[in-house]
């Protein structure tokens, strides 16, 4: 008996001391703290909702006009849904119906020709012809006149407009100078034309190399636009192609700026007070070379854009001739047929000539008929490519239209559907269940008014349009959506989980020199992971985060 009482003490220390031991573990002994790092960084960031989505039937087609013109007047609106055979968009018909008017006006000639032919002439129907002869004479004077106006005042201003290049070009060049030899002289040491070198010392070899080659090319393209000052007595062909080129050579010192940049992030042996300092004029430059890259590329867009302009009215001039030779062929004709005596070959040429404007005024008509852009079916209006007074070119699309084919179907949270636009059209990235590793690009092009009841909360369900690039897409398919809402650019981010909310308030663990400050934050957007943050922190500095 006393031996069992003694085992039985033995067990109940033996648990008793396992027991103290496992609460020594789990409360009192202390587990190895790992710290967690991050840089508060600059850039862009997506804010984004991401959902399931489910494929139902949709289609997208697209509509255009057959021939060229000027947008007129546009009845819908992107988003709208519209009937079968409601009026979309509509070109400037004025053209048109001027010559309508005067192919009527030719057509009451020619039958009026008709008839007197039938009759006979007279010797006032002949002056009268005669008559109507030298004033289409005049008429085909004047328009060629016009025409002759119409090129010269081309050609002068596109060559005004290429005159303009030394200037521009001349202020790229200080620019591209000032960035290369003044704004980063003091960040390389050794000569540019054989290895230039950084000076200083970075962390980061592949950002030292990458700064130290573009140097060098940069110098290269600074002295080629240099050469190219000296050559500017140039065609307009060559002047084009001049222009390119400049693009391209500021492009390569752009990016020079941002590899040195990039290697001043990784500098070990500045203060921050230097590496700012060269930061402020790296920005200053890469903002020149900008402005020096925009006015190369708006002097491109403004060539281009007379040559369309003198072309359109080189054409429109050549119209006129074209019209005025024929009123002239009209009235000889008719002067021909007044003078002879009616044959009936000749009635029948003139009962002919009838029948030629009376086709070409049905011709006309259906043009002005198709000037408009109708819905074929019940649609809804996708995207509306044009503005009023804008160009129309054929090969374009002038409107896209949404009929029931494929679509998919997401609904998103009352919390968050304030966030989409479905008038302009969030974009959507959509990766399918059944096409892992792909992603496809969609957009939200309607919003169901009605809500959607999920275990007592309200969705709403979005429809979202895809092109889908001949893969077998089938109704029921499940797919991933990342529905873009705004993009921020250049803002102070962190990663999202150093975050933590305190008295409705949010914070972040700072460390200055080595100690850690609690210090009070107000965040913008995030994109699931990066959350920008819009007061209590700069770029460059260090937050924290532990874990156990």
């Amino acid at each position: 008996m006393k031996k069992i009482f003694y085992y039985l003490i033995a067990i109940v220390s033996m648990g008793f001391i396992l027991v103290s031991f496992w609460i020594y573990i789990k409360y009192f002994k202390g587990d190895k703290e790992n710290i967690l790092m991050f840089e508060v960084k600059r850039g862009g960031i997506q804010e984004s909702i991401r959902v399931r989505g489910e494929v139902a039937s949709q289609k997208e087609f697209n509509l255009e006009f057959p021939f060229s013109g000027i947008v007129d007047e546009i009845f819908v609106k992107e988003g709208q849904n519209v009937t079968e055979g409601e009026r979309l968009i509509k070109l400037e018909t004025i053209d048109f119906e001027i010559e309508q008017r005067k192919l009527e006006a030719g057509l009451s000639q020619s039958k009026a020709v008709l008839n007197k032919l039938i009759a006979g002439a007279s010797e006032e129907d002949i002056n009268v012809l005669e008559a109507q002869v030298q004033s289409a004479k005049q008429s085909l004077a004047d328009v060629e006149t016009n025409l002759s106006n119409i090129e010269t005042k081309a050609s002068v201003d596109l060559d005004n407009l290429y005159a303009d290049i030394n200037d521009i070009l001349n202020d790229a060049y200080a620019k591209a100078e000032d960035a290369v030899n003044k704004q980063t002289d003091e960040l390389f040491i050794n000569d540019l034309t054989t290895s230039p070198q950084l000076s200083f010392l970075t962390s980061d070899s592949q950002a030292e190399i990458d700064a130290e080659n573009k140097r060098a090319l940069s110098n290269t393209e600074l002295k080629e636009l240099k050469s190219d000052l000296a050559n500017l007595n140039l065609s307009n062909a060559d002047l084009d192609t001049l222009l390119l080129k400049s693009q391209d050579r500021l492009s390569n010192i752009r990016e020079f700026l941002i590899r040195t940049n990039n290697a001043l992030n990784s500098a070990v042996d500045l203060s921050q007070v230097n590496i700012t300092a060269y930061k402020a004029n790296l920005t200053i430059a890469r903002a020149n070379i900008n402005t020096a890259m925009s006015s190369i590329n708006t002097q491109k867009q403004a060539i281009s854009a007379q040559k369309s302009t003198n072309q359109n009215n080189i054409d429109a001039a050549k119209a006129q001739i074209s019209s005025a030779e024929s009123a002239l062929n009209v009235a000889n004709s008719q002067l021909v047929f007044k003078k002879a005596l009616p044959r009936s070959e000749d009635i029948e040429i003139a009962k002919a000539q009838v029948s030629e404007i009376e086709n070409q005024i049905a011709a006309v008509r259906e043009k002005i008929r198709k000037a408009t852009l109708s819905s074929p079916i019940p649609a809804k209006i996708s995207k509306i490519f044009f503005k009023e007074k804008e160009f129309f070119r054929t090969g374009q699309s002038a409107v896209s239209l949404i009929a029931f084919d494929f679509k998919i179907q997401a609904d998103i949270s009352e919390l968050e559907i304030g966030k989409i636009n479905d008038s302009d059209g969030n974009n959507v990235s959509v990766q399918f269940d059944a096409f892992a590793g792909e992603m496809f690009s969609g957009k939200v092009v309607s919003i169901e008014p009605k809500e959607v009841l999920k275990d007592g909360d309200k969705y709403y369900r979005a429809d979202i349009y895809f092109e889908d690039r001949g893969i077998s897409i089938r109704p029921g398919m499940s797919a991933d959506l990342m529905i873009k809402i705004q993009f921020k650019e250049n803002v102070v981010k962190i990663p999202e989980i150093v975050v933590y909310k305190k008295d409705k308030k949010k914070f972040v663990i700072l460390s200055e020199n080595g100690n850690q400050k609690e210090t009070e934050i107000e965040t913008g957007i995030s994109d699931g992971e990066l959350i920008e943050v819009t007061k209590g922190l700069s770029e460059g500095q260090i937050v924290i985060m532990s874990i156990k």
